[in-house]
């Protein structure tokens, strides 16, 4: 057995014997984290306790420990620090380092999903025989070369229904226990918020205040006066909280995404050989951290996800029919994730399309036929566990990585597991569209939302004539690269730009992202090789 651990910036890998630990955890109110975080785990003696013990605690965390004759690896609800293994025959190895493998070959199959989603699903990364940890996963590994894996929480609905004041009530109470959790961890420190013209950043910002915490400062990022940032600079002001704007202009941005060095710096600490070097704020916390606004010892708490919980991604054609097949399901999750270039225009034999439904159901361990059928409870349950354990870890909260990076801790208040499960309770009726959420804000915080409204960034106008839409498609490809107005396009020269559009059909800055880093690893390997 080969272990090496290490490969973080902001948050350190302890390590005493046959234990090592990375972030924390929270018991009964207290933080435990370092070396008596070891000692906690060093008390453990078998799986079983184990997962009682993981039943009890919240926390951002990464473990490998020796029980049992057997390594065992385990990551928290989120898989917060990734974490890789192999067995090549010879011996096995564990690390949180895609490139302390040495023998990497790169899966064909596994680019293809990638270039689709944007992220590699299930255990398997962009490299044949390299597994990632999932989210709420414990990993056995023998010394025969045996690996066994399995989830300890499952996204899983148990509905039941109340009026909505005890909903609202109860909602407010776990929103703020979650945030009393963040206060634990920042002890003091300052909590930097990237405060957006939405709704879930600006939550944070509230029952921070609302729970007297003074040290917090907020930042938004982009064009010059674009829409979220005049709203986002409102919510600063109505909490009285220090607002720091970062203008995204295109020659600062593309110096360092066209600079190899800080390419491939960016790429293997963001990616890790999975999920797309989502870096949209990449440009704005380099620039904050030169001009002295954040410094190392601050958090940074995004967020992340408070949207998805809540139930925005579900819709009202999802909850009104009462039957569902599998094939259904298969629509919906490629319309809604397999989406980022148009690639069934490509696959004529449909042989990508069913390796692409292959996969997904090993991921969600489907053992149905396509044309089973299943109710819109179930139905909807298997999206949003899609949606969690796939798009939730591997391409949102992934995307704290940057903030690591970049040697800055960072906190996910929405994942808090016991206001997860709550909203997993609430009838499909009130999550759908985010519902209950809104009548929640209205009755908590209503008047900041009425001083500070949503942020609306015009959308263009769709249109059924074939020439108009053509027009509109030409319109649009100026539009996204030119103005958009968090200009994430910035890090792209534009000859590169119309290359991807007219190569893939698309305008998606994460297919761009996605391709240059496949492009990257690709070079990388073949020199490896080489040599």
């Amino acid at each position: 057995m080969k272990i090496k651990l290490g490969f973080n910036n902001a948050f350190k890998w302890y390590h005493k014997e046959h234990v090592y630990s990375i972030g924390y955890i929270i018991k009964d109110n207290t933080i435990i984290q370092g070396e008596d975080l070891l000692q906690f785990l060093e008390q453990i003696q078998d799986v079983e306790e184990l997962e009682q013990v993981l039943k009890t605690i919240e926390g951002y965390f990464s473990f490998v420990m020796y029980i049992q004759n057997k390594w065992i690896i385990v990551s928290d609800i989120i898989r917060s620090f990734p974490v890789f293994y192999q067995n090549d025959g010879n011996e096995t190895m564990i690390t949180d380092k895609i490139e302390n493998f040495e023998n990497r070959i790169i899966d064909e199959d596994k680019v293809k999903e990638f270039l689709v989603l944007g992220y590699v699903i299930g255990q398997e990364t962009l490299y044949t025989g390299i597994k990632q940890i999932e989210n709420a996963q414990i990993v056995t590994l023998t010394e025969t070369g045996r690996i066994d894996a399995y989830r300890y929480y499952n996204y899983q609905y148990q509905i039941k229904d109340e009026e909505d004041e005890k909903l609202i009530k109860k909602l407010d109470a776990l929103y703020d226990k979650a945030i009393k959790n963040l206060i634990l961890f920042l002890n003091g420190r300052r909590a930097v918020i990237p405060l957006s013209g939405g709704q879930d950043s600006r939550l944070i910002a509230y029952y921070l205040t609302k729970n007297g915490y003074k040290n917090i400062i907020a930042y938004t990022y982009g064009k010059k006066d674009n829409p979220e940032a005049i709203v986002s600079k409102k919510v600063a002001e109505f909490l009285n909280i220090d607002w720091y704007f970062v203008e995204y202009k295109n020659s600062s941005m593309r110096k360092k995404f066209y600079d190899k060095k800080m390419y491939s710096d960016m790429a293997d600490y963001c990616a890790r050989g999975f999920s797309v070097t989502h870096i949209q704020e990449w440009e704005a916390i380099i620039q904050l951290k030169e001009k002295g606004i954040v410094h190392e010892g601050d958090v940074v708490i995004p967020g992340f996800s408070g949207d998805f919980i809540a139930g925005s991604h579900l819709n009202v054609e999802m909850i009104q029919k009462k039957e569902y097949t599998y094939k259904d399901f298969k629509e919906y999750i490629f319309k809604k994730h397999y989406k980022i270039y148009p690639w069934r225009k490509r696959d004529k034999e449909h042989k990508l399309e069913l390796k692409l439904w292959s996969d997904a159901k090993k991921s969600l361990d489907i053992q149905k036929k396509d044309n089973d059928t299943m109710n819109e409870e179930e139905f909807n349950s298997l999206f949003e566990r899609f949606d969690f354990q796939e798009r939730q870890v591997k391409f949102i909260s992934n995307s704290v990585r940057t903030y690591d990076l970049l040697g800055l801790q960072w906190y996910m208040p929405f994942w808090d597991k016991e206001l997860m499960t709550y909203w997993l309770s609430i009838p499909l009726e009130k999550r759908c569209k985010r519902k209950l959420y809104d009548k929640f804000v209205d009755e908590t915080y209503g008047d900041l939302m009425r001083y500070a409204p949503i942020a609306v960034v015009k959308q263009p106008k769709n249109y059924t004539n074939k020439l108009c839409k053509k027009i509109q498609g030409i319109k649009k490809l100026y539009t996204y690269y030119f103005t958009h107005f968090l200009n994430y396009y910035g890090y792209i020269k534009f000859r590169d730009f119309l290359k991807y559009c007219f190569q893939y059909e698309t305008g998606s800055y994460y297919f761009m992202f996605s391709y240059q880093y496949i492009n990257y690893i690709r070079k990388r390997e073949f020199k490896n090789e080489k040599s």
